[in-house]
């Protein structure tokens, strides 16, 4: 386990699939994927978005999360677990528009 976030030193991990987890530091946190993941189930989009540290992909908790779950589904209910009746697809598509407009295009331009 990668001791070191981009945001410093990791104090909690919260593991959804091998090689995705949620990391927490005392100032920040986000997503943590492996590169083997990635390469299996994230587009060139997603990974051109994210940090590159320590051997990983890091996706930032407030808005760049949303690009791993949207490319994701079937982890929805672990990433909306906290979240009532919020549609995880419209919530989704607001904070990408949002939050990451270049990633969308970028997406879009893949496919």
């Amino acid at each position: 386990m990668a001791a070191m976030s981009p945001w410093g030193q990791i104090d909690y991990v919260e593991k959804y699939e091998l090689g995705l987890c949620s990391v927490g530091t005392p100032s920040h946190g986000g997503l943590r994927v492996s590169r083997g993941y990635a390469n299996k189930h994230l587009s060139q989009a997603a990974i051109r978005t994210a940090i590159e540290y320590g051997g990983y992909y890091w996706f930032e908790e407030d808005c760049d999360w949303c690009i791993v779950a949207s490319e994701t589904p079937h982890l929805w209910p672990a990433f909306f677990a906290c979240m009532k009746n919020v549609d995880p697809a419209e919530y989704l598509e607001q904070s990408l528009r949002r939050w990451n407009a270049k990633y969308l295009l970028d997406l879009a331009d893949e496919r």
